[in-house]
């Protein structure tokens, strides 16, 4: 599957309560104030959101693993 903003804001409720199990963020949170927010795994995809503008972040798109809990998340068996 391909990460797109279209993906992940179609699916960001259900996203915003799936863990993140990648571990790559964790570098990012030691040098990145930004990231101290990921909490989910739309936070792999969504740096900050303000009002309505959002700020994507290239993370999940280049991480194998949120790219298939993604996958798994925009299956129709998943919930």
């Amino acid at each position: 599957m391909t990460a797109t903003p279209t993906a992940v804001r179609s699916y960001q409720e259900l996203l915003k309560k799936v863990p993140c199990y990648c571990g790559c963020i964790d570098e990012e949170l030691k040098s990145h104030e930004s990231h101290q927010s990921h909490k989910s795994l739309y936070h792999c995809f969504n740096q900050k959101q303000e009002s309505d503008k959002i700020y994507w972040t290239d993370h999940g798109a280049n991480c194998g693993i949120s790219l298939q809990e993604l996958e798994d998340v925009t299956k129709k068996d998943f919930y």
